[in-house]
């Protein structure tokens, strides 16, 4: 098992993944391109076994509300 960032050609894969663990549609070619293009590939994280991506991970930025005068950002995972 290997654990590294995806890279542009690993989004199919991943993508196929993360549509089996939560039970969503196949994705088509478009759908890939776009995740591909939101996801910043030192922030998305996949399990490989061989070439096939068995688990994933990925972080982004949020705006959380917190008491103060403006919005804090987190991490989300």
């Amino acid at each position: 098992m290997e654990f590294r960032a995806v890279t542009p050609d690993d989004m199919a894969s991943y993508m196929n993944c993360v549509a089996t663990a939560f039970h969503g549609p196949r994705p088509t070619q478009q759908d890939i391109d776009v995740r591909a293009a939101l996801i910043h590939h030192r922030r998305g994280w996949a399990a490989f076994d061989g070439t096939t991506v068995v688990g994933t991970y990925v972080s982004f930025d949020v705006d959380i509300t917190v008491p103060g005068p403006r919005p804090c950002r987190a991490n989300a995972i």
